[in-house]
């Protein structure tokens, strides 16, 4: 109680949490050459001390100066120590040290660690006492985002127009986009930073995604690597993935492999660059909550069973350079409505539309030569077909359980009394109305 006084000689490295805590008389600590540590609140409430003249590096713990008015110590702590009790300072009592000028500095040059510690206690005035210390530096965007994935409420809306405020839309964008840039948008990920993301492999020249990392619900891939491009996604990459809900594909990006999307139930939104070369089998089977499809007119291949089972799909428009609709290529899409075949298609394969209930009307190009075995059965609300002047080969079943009721004809009455009379034609002629259609 009636200390007044200390030295701490050579010997002493540590002063241990709570060791002079109360001392209200104590006005100043000198010596420690070699003190290295002062545990926390090891100087709770010595309300007179105001000198702290340690020698050593000093690693100050949280707490050891609170309720201690008039401390003048910063300059001889330890940078650690000086990171620990600019930090204190920020979120407590600020009388505790007085060089602000000193503090602001190792504040603005540990902003990270600033900012984590903002968030932790959640305190919106330290965070604009952070702000007004920066002047005009930043904190970088992927620390701010990093801190608003934790924070909520007023300090939530702080972060988030600080955000605003701070960078472009555009920036924003862009480092959004799968963090291809880091911090302030100026440093490139290196090829390490990538691996630690995705796992690569080299192939045509570029990089492959063979697997992703991570955890996010949004996933950007990046056109480029190291210098080179991204130019495949894998086979099962993102297989079973269920927490993906978007998918942004680079424009560098030729193929997408076998299964690479299997069983992504949560995927509701992904693009296919123009450049996109092929679609691998059941590369996206499964994908229950995909509502929409755009082919890019560079695709020429997509594999079977593609889009099989995206039971949410309901608009597709397919590549005018796609030559065939494989094999369960869209089998179970129970929510389809409308396809529109190109003028690119020559076969439309085995079950290629099995059980794609809603799709009410559909036409087969003049380039089709071949409709397999069961390729519209059990589509049962197809009730309009478009048919070319010559009919493809129909196989077992093509059209079974399908009730069509109205045919646009490219052709003339000559013309279909000779197919409607073929033994394989596959509708119910009696109950057709044929409108003829007149080619330019």
């Amino acid at each position: 109680g009636k200390l007044r006084s200390i030295y701490i000689p050579d010997s002493v490295t540590e002063i241990s949490i709570f060791a002079f805590m109360k001392c209200r008389e104590l006005f100043e600590v000198t010596g420690g050459k070699n003190l290295r540590f002062v545990g926390g609140g090891a100087f709770f409430n010595c309300s007179a001390l105001v000198n702290f003249s340690i020698e050593g590096p000093v690693r100050i713990d949280d707490y050891v100066f609170t309720n201690v008015r008039q401390i003048t110590f910063f300059k001889y702590l330890s940078a650690e120590g000086k990171k620990q009790a600019a930090v204190e300072w920020l979120l407590g009592d600020r009388s505790i040290y007085d060089d602000r000028e000193a503090i602001a500095n190792v504040l603005t040059s540990n902003r990270s660690k600033a900012l984590k510690a903002i968030v932790e206690k959640s305190s919106c005035e330290a965070f604009a006492d952070f702000v007004e210390i920066m002047g005009d530096k930043r904190i970088s965007l992927d620390n701010i985002d990093n801190a608003l994935k934790i924070a909520s409420g007023e300090l939530f809306v702080a972060l988030f127009n600080y955000k605003n405020s701070k960078y472009s839309k555009e920036l924003i964008e862009l480092v959004e986009k799968g963090r291809i840039e880091k911090a302030f948008g100026l440093k490139p990920y290196s090829l390490s930073d990538w691996k630690g993301v995705f796992d690569l492999v080299k192939k045509d020249g570029g990089y492959a995604i063979k697997g992703y990392k991570g955890n996010d619900e949004r996933v950007v891939i990046p056109q480029t690597i190291a210098g080179l491009n991204v130019v495949r996604i894998d086979n099962r990459a993102f297989e079973g993935n269920e927490k993906l809900t978007e998918v942004v594909l680079p424009e560098t990006l030729l193929s997408i492999g076998d299964n690479a999307f299997f069983g992504c139930k949560a995927l509701s939104t992904i693009n296919f660059p123009e450049g996109l070369q092929s679609i691998g089998i059941l590369a996206f089977t499964g994908c229950s909550s995909l509502t929409s499809v755009e082919l890019p007119d560079s695709l020429t291949t997509a594999g079977k069973g593609c889009f099989r089972g995206c039971s949410s799909l309901t608009t597709v428009k397919l590549s005018s350079n796609l030559t065939a609709i494989s094999h369960r290529m869209f089998a179970s899409c129970a929510n389809l409505t409308n396809v529109v075949l190109p003028e690119s298609i020559t076969k439309v394969g085995s079950r290629a539309f099995l059980a794609c209930r809603n799709v009410t009307s559909i036409n087969i190009p003049e380039t089709v030569t071949v409709i397999d075995e069961y390729a519209f059965c059990c589509c049962s609300s197809i009730v309009e077909i478009e048919l070319p002047k010559k009919m493809p080969v129909v196989k077992y079943d093509a059209f079974k359980w399908t009730y069509v009721r109205r045919v646009r004809y490219h052709g003339n009455e000559e013309d279909w009394e000779r197919i409607k009379n073929d033994a394989n034609f596959p509708f119910n002629v009696e109950k057709c109305v044929v409108e003829f259609v007149k080619d330019e």
